[in-house]
């Protein structure tokens, strides 16, 4: 059975992000390599996963080949860090918007 997750404020490869939410990474690749591997570990190739903004902070190409590697279907509500210009990037989610009500269960989700 599939299963939808939720997840805000990933701030992939951004190295400040470890000093202004303290988050107890030495480097930017331990933090983005564990990113990857926490995704992983919980969601399945079948689930959804809203990201409620605030996904990425690099270049898109970097962006894309971190997005391959994620497991589940990807549904991006817009951040102010977001940039999602890019056709590549784009075609990486089921979708991409500023705004989403979702009925997830017995619960209107916005």
């Amino acid at each position: 059975m599939s299963k939808i997750f939720y997840i805000a404020d990933w701030h992939y490869d951004h190295a400040n992000v470890i000093h202004f939410d303290d988050r107890k990474f030495a480097t930017v690749t331990e933090m983005n390599e564990t990113l990857i591997a926490n995704w992983n570990n919980v969601v399945s190739p079948g689930d959804t996963v809203y990201v409620l903004g605030d996904m990425f902070w690099c270049k898109a190409t970097d962006a894309i080949a971190v997005l391959d590697k994620l497991n589940g279907q990807k549904i991006l509500i817009q951040g102010n860090h977001d940039r999602v210009h890019d056709t590549m990037f784009r075609s990486k989610f089921v979708k991409i918007t500023e705004y989403m009500e979702i009925k997830d269960g017995d619960r209107n989700v916005v």
